[in-house]
């Protein structure tokens, strides 16, 4: 089976909006560090959770840079 990796099934540019979003910055502070809109950084994350299959910016960042082996770890 092949198996691909949670961030390449993201674009570039989502990847790099998640990174921010696991640095802590906010929707606004992401738009302004990659001038674009609030809204083009809103859209980018509901792409990406549509792509992942969660919720909430909080799962986006743990399932596109947790390993799978990691995230039994993160069970205990």
């Amino acid at each position: 089976m092949d198996e691909q990796s949670d961030t390449d099934r993201l674009t570039t540019r989502q990847v790099q909006i998640l990174r921010l979003v696991r640095a802590g910055l906010t929707n606004r502070q992401i738009a302004r560090t990659l001038r674009i809109s609030e809204g083009t950084v809103r859209k980018h994350l509901e792409n990406v959770h549509g792509r992942l299959g969660v919720h909430s910016r909080v799962a986006a960042v743990y399932a596109a840079f947790t390993s799978p082996a990691d995230a039994g770890a993160a069970v205990l």
